[in-house]
């Protein structure tokens, strides 16, 4: 009994560790793919002017380490599927290039909506791709930058654009992280789950295994019983033996009186 309590138990913590690694690595494997990036959209916003900037970033990177696992992501995508200019840049020279711009100040973004500043305007600024202020920019249809995750960015704006200075902007802000390790640590995750099922299932076969039953065999004990005496078999008397002929003459012996049985 004790030994299949201990099977049981130790079936019960391979499988749970099992199952905890295979639901890990899965989650892990589907969510970031191949490419290390999960992404979620929180946002859309449309402004009136050239330009979409943020109310600062409040952003400060961790160390190195964290850099290493991850790093958060911020997209964008236009409602209607143009290309859009993202960038990160410092306040002095991103307000100097606005100057006389038309723009919009978005502050307290959120899932229940946001908050948005006009500042006027009457100018088109020249392509924002090509100035050299930028900390971090991209480009496209989906553009995407990673933040640093060992970096300082609360005195820098987030801009969005059209890739032509025009107006207005219509942007989907996304947010997500990227881990260059993530793909990697769910395939790693999800194999040694599998491999930890087949010595959980063992175990626990091992547990609920019926023992076939012991057949217990009577044997005689030699300090009390005691075996039986031999009986002697009755000697049955042979029928008489008929005449003994030899050479056509009768050489019987005489007749003798019957020998009696033995009886014991």
């Amino acid at each position: 009994m004790l030994k299949r309590v201990a099977w049981l138990l130790g079936a019960l913590v391979v499988l749970t560790v099992a199952a905890g690694s295979l639901v890990s690595g899965i989650t892990l494997v589907s969510a970031f793919g191949s490419q290390g990036r999960v992404s979620t959209d929180f946002a859309s916003i449309t402004g009136e002017g050239a330009a979409l900037v943020s109310d600062g970033i409040g952003f400060q990177g961790g160390s190195s380490a964290q850099s290493a696992l991850g790093k958060l992501t911020l997209g964008v995508t236009d409602q209607d599927g143009k290309p859009l200019f993202l960038g990160v840049a410092p306040d002095d020279p991103l307000f100097t290039y606005l100057q006389g711009v038309p723009y919009d100040v978005v502050s307290q973004v959120n899932a229940k909506g946001y908050t948005l500043r006009q500042v006027p305007g009457g100018q088109t600024p020249s392509p924002p791709n090509g100035q050299g202020f930028w900390l971090l920019k991209a480009e496209g249809v989906d553009p995407t930058i990673d933040l640093p995750a060992n970096g300082d960015l609360s005195k820098s704006r987030i801009v969005v654009m059209n890739p032509d200075g025009s107006r207005p902007v219509n942007a989907t802000l996304r947010a997500g992280v990227y881990s260059p390790v993530a793909y990697k640590y769910g395939l790693g995750s999800s194999i040694v789950g599998a491999l930890l099922l087949i010595p959980g299932i063992w175990m626990l076969t091992r547990a609920f295994r019926r023992r076939p039953e012991a057949v217990a065999v009577a044997t005689p004990d030699s300090s009390t019983s005691q075996m039986p005496p031999p009986v002697a078999a009755p000697l049955i008397a042979a029928p008489p033996a008929g005449p003994l002929i030899v050479g056509g003459n009768d050489v019987s012996p005489p007749n003798l009186p019957p020998t009696p049985p033995i009886v014991n």
